[in-house]
């Protein structure tokens, strides 16, 4: 995978877009919500109005007749139980665009970070090749330094037959060693890793070993 700016930008613009049309839709939620609420509180009648009439005979049959009637009346509010449903369903339907757009959203920003990632390590990876060239020219170039500028004749580069096998004597070791000075904590690393890897692979044989000779001894 070989990431690009574009792609990072698209992914912003869509992470944008997705943003906006949640904030389009969580009004939308709310108001259904609220009539929903509001025409459910208005389902139940006030408290006076469920008080039976104390009046004997035919006036508090009537009276118990209109408190009937206002009691009906009164349960089906402003909204129809049809309509009732229909916001129920439209609510739901919200609460799944919602979701999704979060869901959209947080694929958005996890790819961004994916991609961001992916030139980190990239990054490192062409951080560690150069620190890798320097560590093996910086002992060099310091000898080189150190000896044209301290010496006016150095025995194996100025001599008759300009050989430079001298310096090399003196630029291999030199260079082997500063390698093995910043390495040793890698190289001690790694020999402990090997050494828990062999030590582990000794145990599992011994712990092979042992299970064999509990199956010939119950056979």
């Amino acid at each position: 995978m070989s990431p690009q700016v574009a792609t990072v930008r698209h992914l912003h613009v869509m992470s944008q877009q997705l943003s906006q049309m949640r904030g389009a839709i969580v009004p939308l939620q709310n108001l259904i919500s609220t009539l929903r609420s509001g025409d459910e509180d208005r389902l139940y009648p006030p408290p006076a109005s469920r008080q039976p009439s104390s009046a004997p005979g035919t006036p508090g049959q009537l009276s118990k007749g209109k408190d009937s009637s206002l009691t009906n009346a009164s349960t089906f509010g402003f909204i129809s139980q049809t309509t009732r449903i229909y916001l129920k369903d439209c609510l739901d339907h919200t609460d799944s665009v919602l979701s999704s757009l979060e869901l959209f959203m947080g694929n958005c920003d996890k790819l961004v970070d994916y991609i961001f990632n992916s030139i980190n390590f990239s990054s490192n990876q062409t951080m560690q090749s150069l620190t890798f060239v320097s560590l093996i020219f910086l002992p060099l170039s310091f000898l080189a330094g150190w000896a044209g500028m301290n010496y006016t004749t150095f025995p194996g580069v100025t001599g008759p037959d300009d050989n430079a096998i001298q310096f090399w004597y003196i630029a291999i070791p030199l260079t082997i060693g500063v390698i093995f000075l910043i390495a040793l904590p890698d190289i001690a690393r790694f020999v402990q890793t090997g050494w828990r890897k062999l030590m582990h692979a000794r145990f599992a044989q011994q712990r092979a070993q042992q299970r064999r000779k509990l199956r010939k001894k119950l056979l």
